[in-house]
């Protein structure tokens, strides 16, 4: 489950030619509770993975809480922002690009 997840923001998101990116997201247990199939499987895992030490990663998932956006974009300006949202219908996830150019549905 956790990595249908992750490889779905994985291959959006991520590109070598672009640069790196950051996903704004709420609790890990949150998303994968609203996508079908999901809940009914269910998993311990209620976080997002932690970034490396020195937030290095390619695709640097971070909770989306008052202030990280902000602080997120002083530390990385360099950075394509996207935010990830919980649908109550179908596509029941997006990934949607700060800049306002993308919706990418879910797609497992």
């Amino acid at each position: 489950m956790q990595s249908a997840v992750y490889d779905w923001i994985d291959r959006s998101v991520h590109d070598p030619d672009s640069g790196k990116a950051v996903v704004l997201a709420q609790q890990f247990g949150a998303t994968w509770f609203h996508i079908p199939g999901m809940a009914q499987i269910g998993t311990w895992v209620f976080e997002w993975r932690r970034p490396l030490i020195d937030l290095s990663d390619d695709v640097l998932l971070l909770d989306d809480q008052p202030g990280v956006e902000q602080w997120a974009r002083g530390k990385f300006p360099e950075r394509r922002f996207y935010r990830l949202l919980v649908l109550s219908q179908a596509p029941y996830a997006a990934l949607v690009s700060l800049n306002g150019d993308r919706v990418i549905p879910w797609l497992p």
